[in-house]
């Protein structure tokens, strides 16, 4: 595989994903992929910028009060152990 055939994989990927999550919402044409990129991180400080942001998403989209209670991933997932969680009712 090369840098042309990932970009290739992932605009089906994409493609075909939107699709099948738009058909099981009833959303035909949502726009489901955005500002996706990949990047190598090579500083503590944009690493610990982007965990922030992972753990603070589900927060944002007020699906939790506060990070930790995210049942699947975030800071609360140690202290939990991610197997013991059920999964969310979406």
């Amino acid at each position: 595989p090369n840098a042309g055939t990932l970009k290739l994989f992932q605009g089906r990927l994409h493609t075909q994903t939107a699709i099948l999550v738009n058909q099981l919402d009833k959303t035909p044409g949502r726009k489901v992929w955005f500002n996706y990129r990949d990047t190598r991180l090579t500083y503590e400080k944009s690493y610990l910028a982007r965990l922030n942001y992972v753990h603070q998403n589900a927060v944002k989209h007020k699906l939790v009060p506060v990070a930790h209670q995210w049942p699947i991933s975030g800071p609360g997932v140690p202290q939990r152990g991610l197997s013991e969680q059920p999964l969310p009712p979406w």
